[in-house]
């Protein structure tokens, strides 16, 4: 059975994935959002996602309409 090799555009959409969700700033930020929000968690709990998470899905989603040219969006 023969593996297709990924193509450059799905490499670099990959890493472009990884690098918006899974940066050092997700890693280390939480940590001290979670010291300095003290009994409001809840609070930053839905603000780091809607952040960290939701602004570069909605990012990703946006370009995938335009399929990919940057110029236009």
């Amino acid at each position: 059975m023969k593996h297709a090799k990924p193509s450059t555009n799905t490499l670099a959409t990959g890493l472009a994935m990884f690098s918006m969700f899974f940066g050092a700033g997700n890693v280390v930020f939480p940590l001290g959002l979670g010291q300095y929000a003290q009994e409001h968690n809840l609070y930053a709990i839905l603000g780091l996602l809607i952040t960290a998470v939701g602004v570069p899905f909605l990012g990703l989603i946006a370009i995938t309409l335009f399929n990919g040219d940057y110029k236009s969006f």
